[in-house]
Formats: C-alpha cells, sequence, structure tokens
C-alpha cells in the first residue's frame, strides 16, 4: 500500500478488501491511524483517514484464485494476504478524525510562510550576481 501518499494527498477515506500484515500500512506500522504524523508535520500528513476494510474481501479471493490458483494458494498459506476480520461478510470501519481549528490555522501560517519565502528567494539570486 501507499500508505505515506494516502496521508500526504489528504484522501479522506481508504477501502480495501484483503489486509497484508508483512507490509500493510494499516496492518504493520500502522500509518493510516498514525495521529502523531498529522501532529508534528500538520502542512504535510493530513488527519487519520476513515479506513474501511473488508469490502468484496470474497470477491477479491475469487479473482486471485481465478488468476493463478497455485499463487493464490502460496499467499495464503505465507499470510501474505489475509480476510481483515474473520468474521465472514462483515466490513470493518474505522472512523476519521477531524482536525481541530488550531490545526487549521497552523497548516494556514505554514502555507503562507512557505509562500513568502519562495516570493523573496528570487531576489536573493538576483543581488548574489552583482
Amino acid at each position: 500500500m501507499c500508505s505515506y501518499c494516502i496521508r500526504e494527498a489528504w484522501i479522506g477515506r481508504v477501502v480495501w478488501a484483503l489486509s497484508s500484515p508483512i507490509m500493510g500500512g494499516l496492518s504493520k506500522w500502522n500509518i493510516l491511524r498514525d495521529e502523531d504524523m498529522s501532529d508534528r508535520m500538520p502542512q504535510i500528513f493530513a488527519a487519520v483517514p476513515e479506513v474501511v476494510s473488508g469490502v468484496l474481501a470474497h470477491e477479491a479471493q475469487q479473482a486471485w484464485r481465478d488468476w493463478n490458483p497455485l499463487a493464490w494458494q502460496m499467499i495464503k498459506l505465507r499470510g501474505l494476504l489475509t480476510e481483515p476480520r474473520p468474521a465472514g461478510d462483515h466490513v470493518h470501519v474505522q472512523p476519521a478524525h477531524s482536525r481541530s481549528l488550531w490545526h487549521h490555522l497552523q497548516i494556514l501560517f505554514e502555507r503562507t510562510r512557505q509562500v513568502r519565502v519562495e516570493a523573496q528567494a528570487p531576489d536573493a539570486q538576483e543581488n548574489s550576481h552583482l
């Protein structure tokens, strides 16, 4: 999964069928649910998104099985892709966290500061050639 990209793009909802305990952004490193990322770098990382897992899980398993039954058996045996929840057709939703007004003000301040720095940078380069 591209969990860092999802957080940087400020995507509010992430939906998937099968989890990966080996390389998933919610399972091993918990990138999608890490509120500390948003707090430390609010100008880069969005708030924790809503996460919906298990959507069409049986259909996804069937697609793997149809594509390559041997590969699917190896994936299952190694535990590379698993159902997010063992309870059949259950879809699990973890709600998003909204940002506070203070958080939005911090982002606005940081972005306006970056624009001012970028606007002043070309003048400094012109003066250095004189």
